[in-house]
């Protein structure tokens, strides 16, 4: 028997909350500025700074009436009133494959397994009127077919053209870029939406913190209409926190989505959003919302723009599919496989659900929905990711990635104290340490305060990297502990590498000083290169103190002063090593033995001497030093690897000088002996000779 269709009549909202919440402080889009080529880049520039620092915005003065919006509320309330055996008709068929037009029952997601409460969340989604896609609707709809048809068109028009035209301007982009690859006659995964989320049990509410899990969009703009019900919180890109989002009257908000993303390479973030439990005098009602989301054309590649001279500048220039070399699809790719994602039946509160690979290079970011207490809840320990940058990073892969870094380092630590332990022994109880406190007890001091004070760094290193690691997959927040390069953690771990460095490369320095007889002309650009050394490890270590929301390999903010560092160590490293080498080979005379400089006699190989010292200086220390400030340049997650071998390899190289020279001294004093007992023994026999004469002329 077929249902009877309903009037369509108005439609009331519900009261607003009275609860005073903490809102988030979003910009507003006022359109009625877009007319003139002034409010073109005035709102340009409004809506690049909204998406970059929230990711949210409103919109007003966009030419829909409040009317229209009012009767499609109304269109979305008589559905849901329809029977349940009626709304299944339309069904979507193959949701476990992605698909999504159509009715979405409730009931198929899990909000607490210990209470068994499901999801309350029903969704009507209703494609674009362009050839591409079957309409079958309910009576009631397609009874205002014309109207809904009327309204996504008008939604293009009037709303996500302009968008599309001011984010185009602010990319420096000509002003159809985006337009172009969003055009309503094209096909593509475009939909209207009407979303009901209904209401729970007082009980059910007590249990619960979340309707819905924090997650972000596929598309590129989300539209939602004001929905008095407050529910929706965002959570802010620069302090992680969760903010609740006011209806405004007579706007729209708007959010950015994956897709933008990546085509703008992580300039524009996808911002993570969920939908939370009500304010105690809204939980008794249900809430409907109105929603269309915007897709490019299924056709487009999701690859970086490459012609805007605004990502160009600010380096980003690759999104996680590029970054990590998988293929990078289509929209329609896209969009198929995450939907299958996210239609998964039974879905609960699942980490290997929530950071499950999406496509090959792509690792989901979605946040529990788990009771807490706080409105800045923070995300999993695994969170899989942020895009940051050109480079992306993947949770899962950095965790594994400082495991890696610990057993390396662990190797290192071992070798270095054994290295330690033999340089130590050779300088306290040693002969050639005894002989260089008597010729110069400044020198052997100064070599025993650097190799006993190197393990203290060098332990405190490992012991934070093994604590930070504990910390990120600990109930601590993974996504914020890498990303929190300020953290006292990591100023310290900072502050060790940087004094190893800068006290490595200052016994370069004084060791060239030394072994061109204290020449200060010799040593001047040694010491310039150790000085700009220094100054850009002071800036870099002030800057990082204040950098707590960006990852090392993509903060803008240091990427000059660390690469400064490390270039600089580097050219004082390769130059302070040629001069050395240049000295011992042209010959060393009268040089003062010491535990830094080369231990000089008239037995020294001197070609032997240039390979030890290139040897320690370069293969070492210096290539240890490049691989870091490579794998930092070009924005590798390599580099927490190739730091930690960096700081081990500063203190085996220092300790293996020791030994070397060491061993060098004790050679050259066993020869001194040896010579001197050969001279003895053939004067000896010299004088035996001359007075064995001397007898026989006195006898004869």
């Amino acid at each position: 028997m077929p249902v009877p269709v309903p009037e369509l009549g108005s439609y009331q909202y519900v009261p607003e909350t009275k609860e005073n919440l903490d809102w988030a402080d979003l910009v507003t889009i006022d359109l009625s500025l877009y007319d003139t080529q002034e409010g073109k880049k005035q709102l340009a520039s409004t809506l690049i700074s909204a998406l970059r620092e929230k990711g949210f915005f409103y919109v007003k003065n966009f030419n829909i009436s409040q009317e229209r919006v009012n009767r499609q509320f109304a269109l979305g309330r008589e559905f849901y009133e329809l029977p349940l055996e009626e709304k299944l008709k339309y069904k979507v068929e193959g949701l476990e494959q992605g698909k999504f037009n159509g009715y979405v029952p409730a009931g198929r997601r899990v909000l607490s397994e210990k209470y068994g409460i499901k999801d309350k969340v029903e969704v009507y989604n209703i494609p674009k009127f362009n050839g591409f896609f079957e309409h079958n609707h309910p009576a009631i709809i397609e009874q205002n077919i014309a109207e809904v048809e009327e309204f996504a068109l008008s939604l293009h028009s009037e709303v996500l053209d302009p968008l599309f035209v001011l984010l185009a301007i602010a990319l420096e982009l000509p002003e159809d870029h985006f337009t172009k690859i969003h055009q309503y006659p094209v096909k593509s995964e475009d939909h209207l939406r009407y979303m009901k989320y209904g209401k729970h049990s007082p009980e059910d509410n007590s249990r619960l913190d979340h309707w819905g899990g924090g997650h972000t969009d596929l598309g590129s703009f989300t539209l939602l209409f004001r929905q008095p019900v407050t529910a929706l919180q965002i959570r802010y890109h620069s302090t992680n926190e969760w903010k609740w989002v006011k209806p405004q009257d007579a706007t729209l908000t708007v959010n950015a989505c994956d897709a933008l993303q990546f085509l703008t390479g992580g300039y524009v973030k996808s911002t993570i959003h969920r939908v939370t439990v009500p304010p105690k005098d809204q939980q008794h009602v249900d809430r409907l919302g109105l929603l269309y989301f915007s897709r490019p054309h299924n056709d487009i590649r999701l690859e970086t723009i490459k012609d805007s001279p605004v990502l160009q500048r600010e380096g980003y220039t690759q999104n996680v599919f590029e970054a990590s070399g998988n293929p990078v699809p289509t929209m329609e790719e896209w969009t198929f496989a995450k939907q299958k994602w996210q239609r998964t039946t039974g879905y609960t509160d699942d980490i290997k659900h929530r950071t499950a690979s999406i496509l090959p290079g792509y690792n989901e970011k979605s946040w529990a929905v788990s009771r807490c207490q706080s409105t800045a809840i923070k995300p999993s320990p695994l969170d899989s990711g942020d895009l940051v940058g050109q480079q992306w990073i993947s949770l899962g892969f950095l965790l594994q990635l400082s495991v890696v870094a610990i057993l390396v380092e662990g190797v290192c630590y071992g070798i270095y104290l054994v290295i330690f332990g033999i340089s130590l022994c050779t300088l306290l109880w040693g002969k050639y340490g005894k002989t260089t406190k008597a010729s110069s007890k400044v020198n052997y001091y100064l070599a025993l305060t650097i190799c006993l004070v190197m393990p203290v760094s060098a332990t405190l290193s490992l012991c934070l990297n093994v604590i930070g690691a504990i910390e990120a997959v600990g109930p601590a927040d993974a996504n914020q502990y890498f990303k929190d390069v300020g953290s006292a953690t990591e100023l310290t771990k900072f502050v060790c590498v940087n004094f190893q460095i800068l006290v490595a490369d200052l016994m370069l320095t004084y060791r060239c000083w030394v072994i061109h007889k204290k020449s200060w002309r010799m040593a001047a650009v040694p010491i310039l290169l150790w000085i700009g050394v220094f100054i850009a490890s002071t800036l870099m270590l002030v800057t990082l103190g204040q950098t707590h929301e960006e990852w090392l390999v993509a903060a803008k903010s240091v990427r000059l002063t660390v690469t400064f560092f490390w270039v600089t160590s580097i050219t004082l490293n390769f130059i302070t090593t040629l001069l050395i080498v240049w000295r011992l080979y042209r010959g060393v005379k009268n040089c003062e033995t010491c535990a830094l400089v080369d231990f000089q006699g008239k037995n020294g190989n001197t070609l032997s001497k240039v390979i030890m010292i290139i040897v320690e200086s370069g293969i070492l220390y210096t290539t240890a030093s490049i691989l870091t400030c490579v794998t930092y340049v070009i924005g590798s997650r390599w580099v927490y690897v190739s730091s930690a071998i960096e700081l081990q390899s500063v203190g085996i190289a220092f300790n293996l000088i020791i030994i070397r020279v060491s061993m060098a001294a004790h050679s050259e004093i066993s020869s001194d002996i040896n010579t001197v007992a050969t001279q003895n023994a053939s004067r000896l026999h010299e004088f035996g000779g001359v007075l064995v004469t001397k007898v026989s002329e006195i006898y004869r």
